[in-house]
């Protein structure tokens, strides 16, 4: 048996009809997750917050400064010993490093175009 074959464009406006039909029922789609979203959403977040009088707010409590003890473990986390030498090495950040590679290579550039 042989195969028979629609005339070309014979299948357009379907085609076209399938399309309008696709990009409505997509619009709805996400029409109806947008609505479900908002009904899900509490209340709370739509309304602005109440206004409260300063007469009404409470006082601020006060706290007496009570004075720490000594540290005499060094080592220990709360402890800062000021007056002990520590080496400190400086190395610069990749950051920085990146910095200074881009200097250099505009400044190469521009010499190269002069």
């Amino acid at each position: 048996m042989k195969t028979r074959y629609l005339p070309p464009g014979s299948m357009r406006a379907q085609r076209r009809r399938g399309r309008i039909e696709g990009s409505v029922a997509t619009l709805a789609v996400v029409a109806a997750i947008g609505l479900a979203m908002i009904a899900a959403t509490p209340v709370e977040l739509y309304r602005p917050a109440a206004a409260t009088p300063a007469a009404n707010s409470a006082p601020i409590d006060q706290f007496e400064r009570v004075p720490l003890t000594p540290c005499t473990d060094w080592g220990s986390k709360d402890c800062m010993n000021v007056d002990r030498q520590q080496a400190v090495y400086t190395v610069p950040e990749p950051g920085t490093l990146a910095l200074i590679g881009a200097a250099l290579v505009g400044m190469w550039t521009k010499r190269v175009r002069s």
